[in-house]
C-alpha cells in the first residue's frame, strides 16, 4: 500500500522517457579502455547543457551532417568532448579524422597511447593521426573547457536551472517530441 504513489511517479517518469527523441548537445567519447563504468568524476558541463556519453561504436555509426554528428537512432549532438589521458584505436582515429575534416566540432586532448597491441604494431599511423589531429591546419582544440567550446559555438543553455542545494547538483533528460520538449 505504501509503495503504491512511488511505483506511479516510477511509471510516470519511465512513459516520458519513452517519448520522443534525446536532445543533448555535448557528447562525450568514453573509451573501453575506462571500462563501462559511469565515468561520474570525468563527466561535467556546465548548467542547463545535456550530455550523452558514446563509445568508440557509437563513433563509428554517426555521421557529420546539418552541423551535427547524428546517430543513425536520432540523437544528434552540435559538440564531441574527448577524454584526458586516453587510449584510442585506429579506427577511432580515423573516424576523428574525417569528423575533423568534415568540420565537426571536436575538442580534448590527444591520446596518449594506442589502445592494443594491433594498433601499437600500427603506432606510425597512430603518431600520423594524433599529428594531423591536434597539430595540423584542422587540428582539434586541446584541452578547451567545455564552456569555451559551447560559446564559440553560440550554443546557449537547453534550460535555465535553480541553483543547486548545497553539495548536491541538479540533472535532466531533454526529450522531443513533435509536439512537446519533454
Amino acid at each position: 500500500p505504501l509503495a503504491g504513489a512511488w511505483i506511479d511517479y516510477v511509471a510516470r517518469g519511465q512513459f516520458l522517457l519513452q517519448q520522443g527523441r534525446t536532445v543533448a548537445d555535448v557528447a562525450f567519447l568514453h573509451t573501453e579502455d575506462h571500462g563501462y563504468a559511469y565515468p561520474a568524476g570525468m563527466v561535467t558541463t556546465p548548467a542547463g547543457y545535456d550530455f550523452d556519453i558514446v563509445y568508440p561504436h557509437h563513433l563509428a555509426a554517426m555521421t557529420w551532417r546539418d552541423g551535427a554528428l547524428t546517430l543513425p537512432t536520432g540523437p544528434a549532438y552540435r559538440v564531441l568532448m574527448l577524454p584526458e589521458n586516453w587510449a584510442a584505436d585506429l579506427a577511432t582515429l580515423r573516424k576523428l579524422r574525417d569528423f575533423a575534416r568534415a568540420g565537426a566540432p571536436i575538442y580534448g586532448a590527444a591520446p596518449v597511447v594506442p589502445a592494443g597491441v594491433r594498433d601499437y604494431e600500427a603506432r606510425s599511423e597512430f603518431a600520423a593521426l594524433v599529428r594531423e589531429l591536434w597539430d595540423g591546419p584542422r587540428a582539434v582544440i586541446r584541452r578547451t573547457p567545455l564552456s569555451t567550446a559551447l560559446k564559440e559555438r553560440s550554443l546557449a543553455p537547453d534550460v535555465v536551472l535553480p541553483a543547486a542545494p548545497a553539495g548536491g547538483e541538479l540533472r535532466y533528460i531533454h526529450r522531443r517530441t513533435p509536439d512537446a520538449e519533454i
